[in-house]
């Protein structure tokens, strides 16, 4: 079994709940884990995005600077902040672990599935176990997504420096 299971519903008698009721919390929670896959998708997205504007925009830069014969002393005042900016992207676009959608047989199948006394409530018992799942998922997806949205923030606030530096200073050569 992949990771910790922190969350339980807050009833004791699962099999009371009615299959009704397990499915629609089943189907919010596929929902809402989709949603923070996306998110974390989105973000790795917009990350490349700006990892490929930000080598573009500083080849253009350096190439202008050559041209223009200026003076390369700013370039040594940028190169840090493009460094820290591609190191925070390069954080983003690292494997992150990250959780799959769905779940395999062998979390989602509880382990007294085949027990006499639960015969009559298997499925609740499965909904019961995949939806403890997916909420674990969702709560470790989220954390995850928390701290990468931190790095894209400082990310982006790099990326608008080293652009309004860059065009004060071509503006400037102009």
């Amino acid at each position: 079994m992949a990771g910790t299971i922190d969350w339980k519903p807050n009833f004791d008698k699962w099999y009371k709940v009615k299959k009704e009721s397990y499915q629609l919390v089943y189907e919010l929670a596929k929902e809402r884990f989709a949603e923070v896959s996306s998110e974390s998708e989105s973000i790795t997205d917009k990350s490349i995005k700006m990892l490929t504007a930000l080598v573009s925009l500083f080849g253009f830069f350096i190439g202008f600077i050559f041209k223009q014969h200026a003076n390369n002393w700013f370039i040594c005042v940028l190169i840090p902040i493009v460094s820290w900016d591609i190191y925070c992207l390069y954080k983003l676009l690292t494997p992150k672990e990250s959780r799959l959608r769905g779940l395999p047989p062998s979390e989602s199948i509880p382990m007294n599935l085949d027990s006499e006394e639960d015969q009559d409530y298997q499925l609740e018992l499965v909904y019961y176990q995949v939806i403890v799942h997916y909420q674990n998922n969702i709560s470790i997806m989220k954390a995850k997504n928390e701290a990468r949205i931190v790095n894209y923030k400082l990310a982006i606030k790099l990326f608008l420096l080293i652009l309004a530096l860059i065009s004060i200073f071509v503006a400037v050569l102009l």
